[in-house]
């Protein structure tokens, strides 16, 4: 399967995995609680705060998570992508969990174009929760470090 997406450049990979909003520090081996957003991307942050909408891979960094997790929908996107697929799920959103296959860190830009308004909250590794008003200036900006691509997606794997 071939798949449309919009991929990340390896110059800016850095710089993208730098906090791009608020950034709520999480106490000590804690996580942060009691926040509620619009959206939601990642296992952790989609588990322990309030969204309507909420973007899991059944992945973190400490091994799989919730890997039974049933959601609304499936998105096939790659890792280090944003792919047309995405996009396309994500545009008819209400509320819910989608489960994507691969992987699902840049998919916070994915929801900044498909909301019209809102924030987009996403787990920071070790550190906490960052949280992204939904801005279309600022979403061109990120846009601009992507280039085009068409990635293969074997089946069973993204």
């Amino acid at each position: 399967m071939f798949l449309p997406s919009l991929v990340l450049r390896e110059e800016f990979r850095r710089s993208a995995s730098l906090p791009q909003g608020t950034l709520y520090i999480a106490s000590k081996g804690g996580t942060v609680r009691g926040l509620e957003f619009t959206a939601t991307v990642g296992d952790v942050v989609s588990e322990t705060l309030e969204s309507s909408i909420k973007v899991v891979d059944g992945k973190t960094r400490r091994g799989d998570h919730r890997s039974s997790v049933v959601g609304v929908a499936s998105i096939v996107n790659p890792r280090g992508a944003v792919s047309l697929h995405s996009l396309t799920v994500l545009r008819g959103c209400r509320s819910g969990t989608y489960v994507v296959i691969g992987e699902e860190d840049l998919l916070t830009t994915s929801l900044a174009w498909v909301l019209s308004q809102g924030t987009v909250a996403y787990g920071q590794p070790g550190v906490g929760v960052v949280s992204v008003e939904v801005d279309k200036v600022r979403l061109a900006k990120f846009i601009k470090v992507l280039k085009p691509a068409i990635i293969h997606i074997t089946p069973g794997r993204a």
